[in-house]
């Protein structure tokens, strides 16, 4: 049956997490797992499943635990109804007085108790009470583990509960919560690196999408739980996983349903478990094969050695395996139904889980053995629920159509958003372009009127510092000349009178050498001859002047026909004065020549000397090159630009100035 198969195969892998981590498990992402809890003789004996068929499985457990609790071992026994408790649930054994052991323990020590513990209790209850159907309590003690969790069993038990609510909300109809909650325990189980809580959970959300017949869905997340089962060799979920495909090839009326079946038989021979529950399955499932294939003397022998195991089985799922296969063979035998108010008692059951395919094969059943006994009125009343089951049965087909038709359309309609969407998306990131290439002009427009704003301040500033230093230079040279013509005009008028005056010729000599010196000084300060005979003249004059001294040998090139400002010839003069007085106090040369060109547009004064040369970027920031700062200063007062360049073959200084300074 649909739902109850989906719960037979939930209960078997959902209680693992009822134990404090006896299972191996990957290493955890969000709490670290803790080694397995040691256990004395009497707990391993409890926690094994094939103990349970001891008839004195319960009372030994009861004595024990019992011990613990009057020795004040609280913790001890908590772990015991853990223990035992999983058995229970493995083995779906409900038991009353067991589950009010549970209840008042919960009670009295829940509070002093682990949260692992209290968390596993609940979870038990919860699971147990799923087993005989009463979701009510179940979902009450599943809700009781759902706590914040501190350890990384309790973890595991809340999401254990959040799967075993799956399963509650799936058997009553809840679809859409079956599925919401159930991906929260698998996000759960995947952080807690628990692959046995994801195939619990891949086993349930397999049995919801095949009640909704979406059976693709149901057989990728049904292989997912098998995949893992194997993994594990955990001979139990092994068994279900393949019962589990048996389930919905079954349903799909898939041809490989008899293959799987056999695979099913031959393990549940090569395992032999001891759980009657197990062989009544395995058997009922086997022999509904042989008589679908005409098999029935061998279906009948299996089935007449079932019905001792049928009467030991108190469990709905079994039961009803066993009556599915009992049914197929009678109906193939036609003799009539021996028990046929087991069948009657399974409707409301089939009915509650829409399970359509028996309910359509049990009113049959008992439609014809009605007419066999001439009960006309009973036959005509189960062929109509059978003609009701197989028309809800052709309605399911037709939503499981309608089903997929809505879901290519869901689909189209999804492309459809999603590609106007993009268009929307596409215009908004053009808008978006443009608000940002206006952006960047602005951007850009601020920038460049930044930068003009700097350049023009650059060039103002440079302006005024240019015209401090031409006024600076100017007023020096007006101080120069001052100088120049009081040496001039007094102090050598003074010794001229004194030499007029002066008999001794020692001392007339001596103070002609003096006159002579003052006029020189005089000169150098001020080159008066500039004004008169002009900027090539008083070159050349210089240039000779340094020549007769016999400090240097020095040559000068000088063309010149244009007439600059009387300021710009001083400063060029000063500049050609500068640069030769540093050839000789600093370079060490035994030539230098000074070349004064017109080329186009502009003057090109040249001053080359064969000397040692220095660094000209050290000499500059050293602070002491007073003669090569003045250059610079002149040649920028003037507006020209000056270029010194200087290696171990000497030092050449080039003035560039414009004839528009003229």
């Amino acid at each position: 049956m649909t739902a109850s198969s989906c719960r037979f195969l939930l209960s078997v892998c959902l209680v693992f997490a009822c134990l404090c981590c006896r299972q191996p498990k990957e290493q955890p992402l969000a709490f670290s797992e803790p080694p397995p809890e040691r256990l004395d003789s009497i707990g391993a004996w409890l926690e094994n499943p094939d103990h349970f068929q001891d008839t004195t499985f319960l009372e030994f457990f009861d004595n024990y635990f019992k011990q613990q609790v009057g020795a004040g071992r609280i913790d001890s026994a908590a772990h015991l109804l853990c223990l035992a408790g999983k058995n229970m649930c493995v083995n779906y054994a409900f038991d009353s007085s067991f589950i009010q052991t549970n209840i008042r323990f919960v009670a009295q020590y829940g509070q002093q108790i682990p949260s692992r513990y209290r968390t596993g209790i609940y979870l038990n209850l919860g699971d147990m009470y799923a087993t005989v159907e009463n979701y009510e309590s179940s979902d009450f003690y599943f809700r009781k583990t759902l706590v914040s969790p501190g350890d990384y069993q309790t973890a595991l038990n809340v999401a254990a509960a959040k799967s075993g609510m799956m399963y509650n909300f799936q058997n009553t109809g809840k679809l859409d919560s079956a599925l919401l909650i159930g991906y929260e325990a698998l996000d759960l189980f995947e952080k807690l690196g628990s692959v046995q809580g994801k195939m619990a959970v891949y086993t349930t959300l397999s049995g919801v999408y095949k009640y909704l017949s979406d059976y693709s869905e149901a057989e990728i997340l049904g292989d997912q739980a098998r995949s893992i089962a194997l993994q594990s060799r955990d001979s139990n979920n092994i068994y279900m996983m393949y019962k589990d495909k048996v389930a919905l090839y079954d349903e799909m009326g898939h041809p490989e349903l008899s293959a799987w079946i056999d695979s099913l038989y031959q393990f549940y021979k090569a395992w032999q478990p001891k759980s009657p529950s197990y062989k009544l399955d395995a058997l009922s499932t086997y022999s509904l094969k042989l008589v679908r294939e005409g098999k029935l003397p061998e279906a009948g022998k299996i089935l007449h050695e079932m019905a001792p195991l049928y009467k030991v089985v108190q469990n709905d799922y079994f039961s009803d395996e066993y009556l599915y296969a009992l049914a197929a063979y009678e109906q193939k035998l036609n003799n009539g139904i021996a028990h046929a108010d087991l069948y009657k008692r399974q409707l409301p059951i089939l009915a509650e889980y829409q399970d359509f395919n028996r309910l359509i094969l049990f009113n049959s059943v008992l439609s014809e053995n009605a007419v066999l006994q001439n009960d006309y009125k009973n036959a005509y009343h189960y062929n109509q629920a059978s003609v009701a089951a197989r028309d809800s049965l052709r309605e399911k087909e037709i939503r499981m159509q309608v089903k997929e038709l809505d879901k290519k359309y869901q689909t189209e309609k999804k492309e459809q958003q999603i590609a106007l969407q993009q268009i929307k998306l596409a215009q908004k990131n053009t808008l978006i372009g443009f608000l940002l290439a206006g952006l960047a002009a602005l951007s850009l427009a601020g920038v460049a009127w930044y930068f003009w704003r700097l350049q023009k301040q650059t060039k103002k500033e440079s302006a005024i510092q240019q015209q401090f230093t031409r006024q600076l230079l100017e007023n020096t040279e007006e101080e120069r000349g001052r100088i120049a013509r009081d040496l001039h005009d007094s102090v050598s008028h003074e010794l001229l009178t004194l030499k007029r005056e002066m008999h001794d010729p020692g001392a007339t000599k001596r103070i002609d050498y003096i006159i002579n010196d003052i006029r020189q000084i005089s000169r150098n300060l001020h080159p008066v001859m500039l004004e008169s005979i002009g900027l090539k003249l008083s070159l050349e004059t210089l240039c000779d002047q340094y020549m007769e001294q016999g400090e240097l040998f020095i040559s000068h090139d000088i063309h010149y026909s244009s007439k600059l400002h009387g300021t710009a010839e001083l400063q060029l003069f000063r500049i050609v004065q500068e640069a030769v007085s540093n050839t000789i106090k600093y370079a060490g040369a035994d030539a230098c020549k000074v070349t004064l060109q017109e080329k186009g547009p502009a003057l090109l004064l040249r001053i080359q000397d064969n000397g040692q040369g220095f660094e000209v970027e050290k000499a500059l920031n050293s602070g002491k090159s007073f003669g090569l700062r003045s250059i610079l200063q002149r040649s920028k007062a003037i507006g020209a630009r000056a270029d010194i360049r200087s290696s171990a073959q000497g030092t050449v200084i080039e003035i560039a100035i414009h004839n528009d300074i003229i």
